[in-house]
């Protein structure tokens, strides 16, 4: 159930959170090849990070070589994607294809088998869409590298500033509907 008072002061924020998450997914589709520069420099600080507290962790913890091993792994991952990113790019956007084949070729699979109990076509017509995705992100590198990454990243977070919107607005009915109540 709801609180009212801490419904009634927080939907309206949580409403702006979306806005503002909505809008920079757009901003951020409309400069993929920017959006994806950005993300492999995060990435990079942020496998530096990481290697840094394995490190630590290898000088000041019982197992010492297990955490020095993943600190220089994370180290030379981080100066990759800082020094290379368009390499790192081109990895990651592979991995990406990839998977869109694997779960579509899983969607393809689960939609057979509950195509009498669920409707299974249209997870099947999913699968194929992904399948379809995952193979031209795959032939179209090393172009699609520039790009596939931002796109994804855009559409993560207008996805998730549209989940706040309608989060938002449904306790905003709801509160509502508890002061009439």
């Amino acid at each position: 159930m709801l609180d009212q008072r801490t419904s009634s002061a927080s939907w309206g924020w949580l409403l702006a959170l979306g806005i503002l998450t909505a809008l920079f997914g757009l901003i951020i589709i409309a400069n993929v090849v920017a959006a994806t520069a950005a993300g492999m420099a995060f990435l990079g600080i942020l496998l530096l990070a990481a290697a840094i507290v394995q490190l630590f962790a290898a000088f000041r913890g019982p197992d010492h070589g297990s955490h020095l091993l993943v600190g220089i792994l994370y180290g030379l991952a981080g100066v990759a994607f800082l020094s290379r990113p368009l390499a790192a790019s081109i990895g990651l956007t592979v991995i990406v294809g990839f998977a869109f084949i694997v779960v579509g070729a899983l969607r393809l699979y689960v939609g057979n088998h509950v195509r009498r109990v669920a409707n299974g076509t249209w997870i099947m017509l999913g699968g194929v869409v992904s399948i379809i995705a995952g193979l031209m992100i795959l032939t179209g590198l090393p172009t699609t590298a520039l790009w596939v990454i931002g796109f994804i990243i855009g559409i993560e977070m207008l996805m998730n500033g549209i989940t706040y919107m309608l989060l938002a607005l449904g306790i905003r009915h709801e509160t509502r509907a508890l002061r009439h109540a």
